[in-house]
């Protein structure tokens, strides 16, 4: 349970964390072993040896256990002199919870010449996906393993082959499919970004035929296209800095990518609104700079085809509206839509605006045969960012009588 929880990313229950330590407390089976030496020696045959595997074994095991005794599980892997379990605590610290991450911190502080180079490279690469006020504590561990003589291990060689990227829905969500060589074979990584890091994974090395085949049936329900590397960094840079804003660390996963593609330089580094819009803008045609081209394209704006595949997840799921439409809904959708647009969505028009400058981004790295809209896009949202009036842009009239048309559905 605390496993299927911990992947959900669902906080545990108290009620479970109580039973589990009654649990732990009444066992007289010795199936638990008192010894974490000995209780290790089990997870790492299990693991394969495998620290990010290790890890993430222990994450979910400890997810039903006080914080506390989380916290002393990190300490006690990084001071107990095994290098396997060494690995493992330097992987703690990117712990959802400060108080295991700070243990952990703590205690490779003291063992910070049992470090490996790989270790070192580990802490170098995720020094800044870590909160602001805790960079210091990572300092020490560095310098405490330099100081004992340790070098920092180069990237093993890697790259990508492919990068994919889904468009950006309503949430915010995005995915990111990379495949990188494995010796003879491939690995696929995974990446996804929703107000931050939400998740990333690593596969195992898989033959070109079965990564094929995995690719094909990843069953993405939004469109996707190729993107560089560069857009990929750029993104990612810009969910670090988010998550990091909001006081929180990237999951685990996300190092183990770093790993799989050969080495990373991801700092978080928000991305400037309106220096990108001005980027996109500055490559607008002529034609598209005149007044009555301009008022066109956006009062046609909600029948730009590429957006079809976008536009059923893009509406405003809000209370405060929803019982706007549950007491106004069937006195005119056009008025009321009208009233929408000029008061509660008008008030979040940077969302809306940042959406569609994402959106025409993405677009952007398609080939130019494809002929995405993103030209199209970049204008509606340099008009959202520059107030114009929302009911006179097509696209957001359409978003806001989706809006009313889902919620009065639902109640």
């Amino acid at each position: 349970m605390a496993g299927a929880l911990h992947q959900a990313k669902i906080p545990t229950l108290l009620q479970l964390v109580a039973a589990s330590t009654r649990h732990d407390g009444d066992d007289e089976s010795g199936s638990l072993a008192s010894d974490v030496g000995a209780a290790l020696d089990g997870l790492l045959q299990a693991c394969g040896n495998d620290p990010f595997w290790l890890a993430g074994s222990l994450a979910e095991f400890g997810h039903s256990m006080p914080e506390d005794a989380r916290a002393s599980l990190a300490s006690g892997l990084a001071l107990g002199g095994r290098p396997e379990a060494c690995e493992a605590a330097v992987l703690f610290l990117l712990d959802s919870s400060p108080a295991v991450r700070r243990a952990a911190a703590g205690a490779l502080a003291q063992a910070a010449s049992s470090l490996s180079p790989v270790h070192l490279r580990r802490l170098i690469a995720m020094r800044n996906w870590r909160l602001e006020s805790e960079r210091a504590e990572v300092d020490v561990v560095i310098r405490n393993a330099r100081s004992a003589g340790t070098a920092c291990a180069q990237w093993e060689a890697g790259g990508t082959e492919a990068i994919l990227g889904t468009a950006i829905d309503g949430s915010a969500t995005q995915a990111f499919l990379l495949v990188s060589p494995a010796v003879r074979r491939r690995r696929i990584s995974s990446i996804l970004t929703k107000g931050g890091i939400a998740d990333a994974w690593s596969g195992e090395p898989e033959s070109r035929r079965r990564i094929e085949a995995a690719m094909a049936a990843a069953g993405m329900n939004l469109p996707t296209i190729d993107v560089s590397r560069s857009y990929l960094d750029c993104m990612l840079s810009h969910g670090l800095a988010l998550t990091t804003d909001q006081g929180e660390v990237p999951p685990l996963g996300l190092l183990q990518v770093a790993e799989s593609i050969g080495g990373v330089d991801w700092q978080p580094a928000r991305t400037d609104f309106r220096k990108a819009l001005a980027e996109l803008a500055a490559a607008l045609p002529d034609e598209m700079s005149d007044p009555a081209a301009v008022v066109e394209v956006l009062q046609r704006s909600d029948e730009l085809a590429d957006l079809e595949a976008l536009e059923k997840s893009w509406f405003k799921d809000d209370p405060q509206i929803g019982q706007i439409v549950t007491g106004r809904y069937g006195r005119g959708r056009a008025k009321l839509a009208t009233f929408l647009l000029q008061s509660i969505i008008a008030r979040r028009r940077d969302k809306w605006a940042e959406l569609f400058l994402r959106t025409a981004s993405w677009m952007r790295e398609a080939p130019p045969e494809a002929d995405l809209c993103w030209l199209e896009l970049t204008l509606v949202a340099k008009a959202i960012a520059g107030e114009r009036d929302l009911s006179e842009i097509g696209l957001m009239r359409a978003i806001a009588e989706r809006t009313i048309a889902v919620l009065a559905s639902t109640g």
